[in-house]
């Protein structure tokens, strides 16, 4: 991609970066910070340690990670969210470092920076991607005594409703979630959409043979790829899956990610008397993913709530895979231009109809795979943010 915009300083901060955790924005953060690093700038991203003996400073793909010490406990932890950014941007400053942007993608732990660099007027321009609320993510996830709760979860929406107005810019990857951030704080003249993006040369058709000897050739296989928490909506897959085993009972349910839920879901399964159907893989390398992906017959992704984008859809479709997924959150928008008849009602009737429907229909891998090529790519995306951290 040509570019007549000067070399930047752009210093990143999230609640956590790719490799050292698989979430959709830690995946992006990884993402973004890499192609804009091969186009010459300097990146920096702040992120927490994953383990306690992790480096505290490393390379990854082109752009310097600075990590920070997180505690164990869920209190320390939320206190080094907001505190070990801000410490290491201080003592950063302090050394001469002084970014032209800084790219914010969790309000805990870009609210003290912001507001740091609100009050002395630095001239650094602050932008934010809003991946999701934080607050309606923490309020699905705790499950602390209710009094404590409410007033943890007040905290959080009035960092996050300053973060957005210290902003000069905000972002989010879908319309949806655009809707989701107007409807809870406003600022709708700041936000604009700017669709993520799937590497099109990581996530590609695998032409492999079964390596790993698990596809079988009179088996079909479904897929889903998600954090394994409970608003990720894979109890409504398994439930669908027993009438599509009643209509194809070669057919078997690969769920790759990690996460508190797994032990939940197996119980599931097996109350369901489906257990020897449905596989468990734990977390599955970028190279691993693809060649799944490309293996499966159909990928789904059955949100509940809060997805802003679908990273999983897009990496599927360009791996050749068609994506069955409910049409909730983002999904509608990735999915509508060019396989609508896949998006399902959120109950387990209709997904297991649209589930059976892509496993008997021959979709062309081709064609699913231009489709993101053309409208989720990296040059689109970096084109918007770009115009993002240059606007006046």
């Amino acid at each position: 991609m040509e570019s007549n915009i000067e070399v930047m300083k752009i210093l990143m901060i999230g609640d956590s970066v790719y490799p050292d955790t698989m979430g959709g924005s830690h995946r992006h953060i990884h993402d973004i910070s890499r192609a804009l690093s091969e186009r010459g700038n300097d990146i920096v991203v702040y992120s927490p340690k994953p383990k306690p003996e992790s480096k505290g400073e490393e390379m990854i793909d082109g752009f310097k990670v600075m990590r920070y010490n997180r505690g164990g406990n869920k209190a320390k932890s939320l206190i080094d969210f907001i505190f070990g950014p801000y410490r290491i941007f201080k003592k950063e400053l302090k050394n001469g470092y002084r970014p032209d942007v800084i790219h914010g993608h969790w309000p805990l732990t870009v609210f003290l920076i912001f507001l740091y660099v609100r009050l002395r007027h630095l001239p650094i321009k602050l932008v934010y991607t809003f991946h999701g609320p934080a607050y309606e993510e923490y309020k699905i996830e705790l499950k602390q005594n209710v009094i404590v709760k409410n007033v943890f979860l007040q905290i959080v929406k009035m960092l996050e409703q300053t973060v957005l107005n210290l902003s000069d810019s905000i972002s989010t990857a879908s319309e949806y979630m655009k809707k989701k951030a107007i409807a809870l704080y406003g600022n709708e003249r700041k936000i604009v959409v700017n669709y993520h993006f799937v590497d099109i040369y990581k996530f590609r058709i695998d032409e492999r043979k079964d390596f790993k000897g698990l596809f079988l050739k009179d088996h079909k296989y479904v897929i889903s790829i998600r954090r394994i928490k409970k608003r990720m909506g894979l109890q409504l897959l398994i439930n669908s899956f027993v009438d599509v085993l009643r209509q194809v009972p070669n057919c078997e349910l690969l769920i790759g990610g990690k996460g508190n839920y797994e032990g939940e879901l197996k119980n599931l399964a097996k109350s369901l008397h489906i257990q020897d159907h449905v596989h468990f893989l734990g977390f599955l390398p970028d190279d691993d993913l693809k060649y799944y992906y490309s293996k499966s017959d159909v990928c789904v992704v059955p949100s509940q709530d809060l997805e802003g984008f679908g990273l999983t859809t897009a990496e599927a479709l360009a791996c050749g895979t068609p994506v069955v997924a409910t049409n909730r959150c983002a999904n509608p928008e990735l999915l509508k231009g060019i396989t609508p008849e896949l998006l399902a009602e959120y109950n387990a009737d209709d997904m297991s109809k649209k589930i059976i429907l892509a496993l008997n229909k021959n979709y062309d891998s081709q064609k699913l795979r231009s489709y993101i090529m053309e409208n989720f790519n990296i040059d689109k995306m970096l084109d918007g943010y770009l115009k993002l951290y240059n606007s006046k």
